[in-house]
């Protein structure tokens, strides 16, 4: 992976993660990119309604967040 996170997993493409608080949601990792002069980040889709979103990496990561999830 891109090697960002210190201590914590790398999220990587098809890692699946549930939104802390919404129990219906699982968001899964279609890309990891790094904006210039910005933090790493991950775009995110909805598996159940295909919504996208893009987050740092160190939001996803973070377990007060998003926690991961197994895959299917």
């Amino acid at each position: 992976m891109l090697g960002f996170r210190h201590g914590k997993p790398d999220p990587a493409t098809g890692s699946r993660y549930g939104k802390v608080g919404s129990w219906e949601t699982v968001w899964t990792v279609e890309k990891l990119f790094q904006p210039p002069g910005l933090a790493p980040h991950v775009r995110l889709v909805d598996e159940g309604t295909g919504r996208h979103m893009t987050l740092a990496v160190a939001v996803v990561t973070d377990l007060a967040h998003f926690t991961p999830m197994d895959k299917p």
